[in-house]
């Protein structure tokens, strides 16, 4: 299904790259340009108002060629099923995480779900237990 790219939010604080990579969105619009195809964005919500699980890089070039909507695969849910989503995207595909991309993701998982496990942080992350518990406050109180 193809969903507007006006009704997908851009909440940033789900945004889990340490920072966009404007080389990969340009490099993507000029392939969208010449007609390339591109794997569906994975969107939490409604056709009216979707939250970004994956494809934040795909949705800005889509915005800067001026598209008026962009393939997607739309899942029922809303933000925190956008955002748990996010926290592993490109963990094992996509443009490679990068180690300030994945502090963001434990920084952003651990002060959204302080009372997930770290065993439950680092799978949701896609980093390791170690990782999680050096960015951990030392006095959380976990589930």
């Amino acid at each position: 299904m193809n969903i507007k790219l006006t009704s997908i939010e851009r909440d940033t604080t789900i945004q889990c790259r340490a920072k966009i990579c404007m080389e990969t969105v340009n490099s993507y619009a000029d392939d969208m340009t010449d007609g390339a195809k591109f794997p569906e964005v994975e969107l939490f919500g409604t056709k009216d108002k979707c939250w970004i699980g994956d494809g934040w890089h795909r949705i800005m070039a889509a915005d800067q060629i001026g598209a008026i909507d962009i393939p997607a695969k739309l899942n029922p849910g809303g933000r925190a099923e956008a955002l748990k989503r996010a926290l592993g995207a490109n963990a094992v595909q996509g443009q490679r995480r990068s180690n300030a991309d994945k502090r963001r993701c434990v920084e952003i998982a651990v002060a959204e779900f302080p009372k997930m496990s770290t065993a439950q942080l680092s799978e949701l992350c896609g980093v390791s237990r170690p990782f999680v518990e050096s960015l951990r406050p030392k006095d959380a109180t976990v589930a």
